[in-house]
């Protein structure tokens, strides 16, 4: 017999099984390592998804009170005085500088009651 052949067979089956055991640890290992990868990235765009979600939120939050901040404003001015007149109105929404201060807001209206004649 020549070495070559020698060696082989007195070679184990457990050592002959060596490079497709290493093969399937392989395989394996990778699908645990991209398993936990793909949990990770999810779990970070999920968290990045939500706090832009909140701020969002709290954006929109913001800004509503403002306008309801507002309305109650002009309420209580128009409420201190019940004999506004229009020209004073427009001077009180011109003070309130709404496109600087209240972005989004068009305009603010009051409609004056005129009595029958």
């Amino acid at each position: 017999m020549k070495p070559a052949q020698l060696i082989r067979a007195k070679t184990p089956t457990a050592l002959k099984l060596l490079p497709f055991t290493l093969f399937v640890f392989g395989l394996v290992a990778t699908g645990f390592v991209w398993t936990y990868a793909r949990a990770s990235y999810i779990d970070k765009e999920t968290l990045a998804y939500e706090h832009r979600k909140d701020q969002a939120m709290a954006s929109i939050e913001r800004r509503l009170e403002e306008h309801v901040s507002l309305l109650r404003a002009t309420a209580a001015a128009i409420s201190i005085s019940p004999d506004l007149t229009g020209v004073q109105f427009h001077d009180y929404v011109h003070t309130l500088q709404i496109e600087r201060n209240y972005p989004g807001i068009l305009g603010v209206g009051y409609a004056f009651s005129v009595e029958r004649e």
